[in-house]
């Protein structure tokens, strides 16, 4: 995931930031290549509260975390074959609307 995160980062000279957000993902549509029934998105399909874009590598396993009294998910170990042919090479969660967004950590590197 990190990975993924990093190839979307772009420096200012030699600042760059990322954001880390909590985002509830909820009942996940997925899509395994990037076409226009997956470009042309503007909103999950009906149904759905989200889009997942299934790589061909994925974490190996999640953990539950307790943040703030909520259950929360996350990844904790390295990465490893998904099995699922794919035209993206990592997981990418995709939410369209800004207020199942919240914005947890701003890490700068520089």
């Amino acid at each position: 995931m990190q990975k993924m995160s990093a190839g979307y980062t772009y420096g200012y000279g030699s600042l760059s930031c990322m954001f880390l957000c909590e985002a509830p993902l909820g009942n996940m549509h997925l899509v395994t290549s990037d076409g226009p029934h997956a470009n042309r998105l503007t909103k999950p399909p009906n149904g759905f509260d989200s889009v997942l874009a299934v790589g061909r590598v994925t974490p190996k396993s999640w953990t539950i975390m307790d943040i703030d009294g909520k259950s929360v998910q996350v990844p904790d170990s390295n990465e490893h074959p998904s099995g699922t042919a794919s035209s993206f090479n990592h997981d990418e969660f995709l939410i369209y609307d800004e207020a199942q967004i919240r914005l947890r950590y701003v890490v700068t590197v520089g």
